[in-house]
């Protein structure tokens, strides 16, 4: 069995479209390649032409069906800017794989963007364990509400040892999504010397997302941690 018949074997992703954002890069490609491999059809996002042609020509000597689209999430909807949660609907078959990876411009911003997950599903309680802010790390949260109506999110800061160091309240309205580091969100908060904590969150429509991302001060490279 080749190794392509065994991955697809093993993963199944025959006759499902997986979106691949950043595919020009080498992460974003060995994404796409692994799930081309698994047996899904990968259409390939990137703004950089040579990358993205390298890498669809890769693909295509190994058999994986790969369409590749020149463009980013904005300019596809006609914006130069902005920010904030993509809605990815279907009306029939299996639901798409979508992946993304957002990128700095910004001289020393990372090596290798953001890759950040898409929502398994919304609740109305959610932890985010493992995040950091001290002196190596800085971290920012963010929520999404996926809800037609406003809604309000109560934010604990939890220590290592379980302990409460502080709370917030955030308000969301319909369909929108926030971000804010740590430190604004909580200023009662030293954020230079916390150290590992946990993020819990509460809302009652049952329609909240909650995620942390954990920047390396050092190489500004970010680690995208979904709420649970």
């Amino acid at each position: 069995m080749s190794p392509r018949s065994e991955i697809e074997a093993m993963f199944g992703l025959a006759d499902r479209v997986a979106v691949v954002t950043g595919a020009s890069g080498a992460l974003g490609g060995a994404i796409a390649r692994a799930l081309g491999l698994a047996g899904a059809k990968v259409v390939l996002v990137a703004r950089q032409a040579e990358g993205l042609r390298r890498v669809h020509e890769t693909l295509g000597g190994e058999g994986i069906d790969a369409l590749p689209v020149i463009a980013d999430v904005l300019s596809s909807f006609g914006l130069a800017s902005g920010s904030g949660a993509l809605e990815v609907t279907w009306n029939a078959g299996s639901p798409p794989v979508v992946t993304s990876r957002t990128y700095t411009t910004v001289a020393g911003g990372g090596t290798y963007g953001q890759s950040i997950d898409p929502v398994a599903s919304f609740r109305g309680d959610a932890f985010v364990p493992g995040l950091r802010s001290d002196f190596a790390f800085r971290t920012n949260v963010g929520f999404v509400n996926d809800a037609d109506v406003m809604t309000g999110v109560t934010v604990s800061l939890l220590a290592s040892n379980g302990q409460t160091l502080a709370s917030a309240f955030v308000q969301l309205p319909p369909k929108s999504q926030s971000q804010s580091s740590v430190a604004a969100l909580f200023p009662g908060i030293d954020a230079g010397s916390l150290g590992f904590f946990t993020l819990q969150a509460h809302d009652d429509s049952g329609q909240m997302f909650v995620y942390g991302s954990s920047v390396d001060n050092a190489s500004a490279d970010p680690v995208f941690f979904a709420g649970q």
